[in-house]
């Protein structure tokens, strides 16, 4: 796993992606990244997005496999998903409400169907 290039405050970038790689196993790669949408004035909640790729040096594509993006003024979170995270059945939109931890319970039930995939 590399090192994320994520700077003190990712309000500070506009628009640019701070991208952290997770191997799974030899052919199994996570390409995680943030996208920043709005200036700093706005201070938005970044996209959060996972290319699934069996190549660690891949670009990140401009939608990933698996896209979690916050709106705290609607007070969701939408999730689109692609491929593998097709069949982890997510719905499309979920209440974003910070006692629940919503986006950390997606990213962990991701994490967990990845790792009993590899392990196989």
């Amino acid at each position: 796993m590399e090192n994320p290039a994520f700077p003190n405050n990712i309000y500070n970038a506009k628009s640019d992606k701070f991208k952290v790689i997770v191997q799974f196993n030899t052919k199994v790669y996570w390409i995680i990244y943030l996208k920043v949408r709005e200036p700093i004035n706005n201070m938005a909640i970044p996209t959060i997005e996972i290319d699934y790729s069996d190549n660690p040096k891949k670009e990140p594509s401009l939608s990933g496999d698996l896209t979690l993006r916050p709106y705290p003024k609607q007070n969701k979170i939408y999730v689109e998903t692609y491929g593998i995270f097709d069949k982890t059945g997510f719905n499309s939109i979920y209440d974003l409400d910070p006692n629940n931890n919503i986006i950390t319970e997606l990213l962990t039930k991701d994490f967990e169907y990845q790792i009993l995939l590899a392990e196989k």
